[in-house]
């Protein structure tokens, strides 16, 4: 893949230009580093509240992740069929619960705060399905890491502007693009290029004439 060097000029003004229009929401993300993973886990390819209706309804119904464990593959597929690919999510959410407690002896992610951020990436992919995308976002989110997770909302504006000339391959972009980020920016510009993503920046019929970074734009200039 092909990644244009920037200047933190450049970086600091695409943070700010987006944190002007979207104001770095929310986006449900979890403190609980294993409540976020497994949020992660039922994101991929869920419209957002759709992802916080089903994820909600499960905690109120199991608070705990031994109870989520407890009921098997079978029911928790069920649990969360709303949000989609219930049966490929519902194995990977017990199989990382499993390795958990085999690995712990409780469910907890905890101990991850203690570790150095190398030592942190190679524990969670090592887990049942667990990328380094999904384990940079648990880093950025729940832990305060300065990651950068390049998921499909990065990649389309970075290709889009010219950054990045990879189409969708998030394994082989995490490590290049979160290099040539400054580690000042990363998460206010992951979390609003999330939030344009959605909003303007949306695959097919991409908002141009609403986009506050169309004169960085190759797509909108050409």
């Amino acid at each position: 893949m092909i990644i244009a060097l920037k200047s933190p000029k450049f970086w600091k003004r695409l943070t700010v230009l987006l944190k002007r229009r979207y104001g770095s929401p929310l986006h449900g993300n979890k403190a609980d580093p294993l409540d976020e993973l497994i949020y992660i886990v039922l994101s991929a390819k869920t419209r957002i509240q759709e992802l916080k209706t089903v994820y909600d309804a499960l905690r109120a119904k199991y608070p705990s992740w031994d109870e989520v464990l407890s009921i098997g593959p079978r029911k928790l597929e069920r649990e969360i069929r709303s949000a989609g690919l219930s049966r490929v999510r519902a194995k990977q959410i017990m199989g990382i619960l499993r390795a958990i407690r085999k690995d712990r002896k409780a469910l907890s992610l905890d101990f991850l705060r203690d570790m150095e951020d190398e030592a942190i990436e190679s524990y969670l992919t090592a887990l049942p399905g667990v990328g380094l995308k999904t384990a940079r976002c648990v880093m950025l989110y729940s832990l305060g890491r300065k990651t950068f997770p390049v998921d499909v909302h990065t990649l389309r504006l970075f290709r889009n502007i010219g950054i990045t000339s990879e189409k969708g391959r998030h394994d082989t972009a995490q490590d290049p693009l979160q290099n040539a980020i400054p580690k000042q920016y990363r998460y206010t510009l992951h979390i609003n290029i999330v939030a344009h993503g959605r909003e303007v920046c949306v695959p097919g019929r991409p908002k141009c004439e609403t986009c506050v970074l169309a004169e960085e734009c190759l797509r909108y200039c050409c």
